[in-house]
């Protein structure tokens, strides 16, 4: 039986799969096996986590009925926004300067 950890459970809350793994720099497949509890992260990928996403690396062993917890999915959520937003950052400066390299080639 797999066992849900306060990290598990946080980082479901953190945005789409696909722009959280690449924010990590992991693979879609390995957040996935860390979202369903199926594995939790090695020490290198936990300190990544807590740097880049604010999940402590200790989530990982707590249980995700901690009374800490609705704070805790509150930052999530919070944290979730934040990252969308930059995603959505980072496409218009990428469109801003494809567009630009386009019409200097033009």
């Amino acid at each position: 039986m797999v066992r849900m950890s306060q990290g598990a459970q946080l980082i479901r809350g953190a945005g789409p799969i696909h722009a959280v793994a690449a924010a990590l720099g992991v693979s879609p497949r390995l957040l996935c096996s860390w979202r369903s509890g199926e594995h939790k992260p090695a020490a290198r990928w936990r300190e990544a986590i807590e740097h880049r996403l604010g999940i402590s690396s200790q989530a990982w062993d707590r249980d995700p009925h901690d009374p800490a917890g609705p704070m805790v999915r509150e930052f999530a959520r919070a944290l979730g926004e934040r990252l969308l937003k930059r995603a959505d950052e980072i496409d218009a400066e990428n469109l801003r300067a494809s567009i630009g390299d386009a019409s200097h080639t033009a």
